[in-house]
């Protein structure tokens, strides 16, 4: 390889952009400060932290948690962890459709999942799967 480097222009800024960057800094501070977050070379490769998109949710950024989850679920799919944190997500946020099918998922992946069977038995639905 020759010495030509990779160039590329800086990303444009904009009003939103900067606002979003402040946020995630803050709450990566938090975190940090707090000792719940640890940084290392393959924070977002080598496993899944459910912690995260549940303090997503709770700063109101559900949308946002929703779509961590289901990026998770497309990355584990075994993992009936990540589809009960879902479904938690969901039941608090009134969703209770979604939460009663992904408490069901999780009931297919651990069918004596106690934790699932419960709240399911929360929102009125029997356990069948």
């Amino acid at each position: 390889m020759s010495g030509s480097s990779l160039t590329l222009a800086p990303a444009p800024r904009s009003e939103a952009a900067e606002q979003v960057r402040s946020e995630v800094r803050a709450f990566l501070a938090e975190e940090l400060a707090a000792g719940s977050f640890r940084t290392h070379v393959d924070t977002w490769l080598s496993g899944v932290d459910p912690a995260f998109s549940r303090k997503l949710g709770e700063r109101g950024k559900t949308a946002d948690a929703i779509a961590l989850y289901k990026l998770n679920q497309q990355y584990y799919p075994s993992s009936a962890s990540i589809d009960f944190a879902l479904a938690e997500l969901y039941r608090t946020t009134g969703d209770r459709d979604q939460a009663i099918t992904e408490y069901r998922i999780v009931l297919q992946k651990r069918p004596n999942d106690r934790r699932a069977t419960q709240r399911l038995k929360e929102l009125g639905v029997g356990t069948s799967h």
